[in-house]
């Protein structure tokens, strides 16, 4: 096996997995030199039992701390959950509300229109009956002599003209 048959893991090109095998480096800087220096494991103390005894210890707790982790992670993921289902059931709420409110808007705004077009109508309705109320009263004049037409037909006789000009010799003589 080459180095290149370690980096791939069936059919898979892993470019890090060098850099994480490779030994550990320090990298320092003194008197503009840099220098590379290998980390120095340090020396293993007591039998291999004792190590395996402790590696396992601190792997249990280090494991355990992990499950308590997860623990606390899972409840935290359903706690948001109720809350997210708790705003999304809100914002429906309030999405119903606000398309309730524009169609009340919408309502209320067409009777606005109405009453602003039947005023309308009202408007010319009144202005046609004063207009007949002062045509009543101010009646056109005649170009013959001045004086309103009657009002009604039956007021019409052929002698109007002469009970005029009779009125008139009687009022200047």
């Amino acid at each position: 096996m080459t180095s290149k048959d370690n980096t791939k893991e069936e059919g898979v090109v892993n470019h890090y997995l060098n850099s994480v095998v490779a030994p550990l480096k320090t990298l320092t800087f003194k008197e503009g030199v840099l220098l590379v220096e290998d980390v120095k494991a340090p020396k293993p103390e007591g039998t291999m039992e004792e190590r395996l005894k402790t590696l396992e210890e601190a792997v249990f707790r280090y494991g355990t701390v992990v499950e308590r982790s997860l623990d606390a992670h899972h409840f935290m993921n359903l706690e948001m959950e109720k809350k997210v289902n708790a705003y999304e059931a809100r914002i429906k709420d309030l999405e119903e509300n606000y398309l309730h409110t524009l169609q009340q808007l919408e309502k209320f705004q067409a009777l606005m229109w109405d009453m602003e077009n039947q005023n309308c109508e009202n408007e010319e309705r009144f202005k046609k009956i004063a207009e007949g109320a002062t045509l009543k009263h101010n009646l056109p004049m005649s170009f013959y002599n001045g004086k309103p037409y009657p009002w009604k037909d039956q007021d019409w006789d052929a002698h109007y003209e002469e009970t005029d000009v009779k009125e008139e010799e009687q009022a200047n003589p």
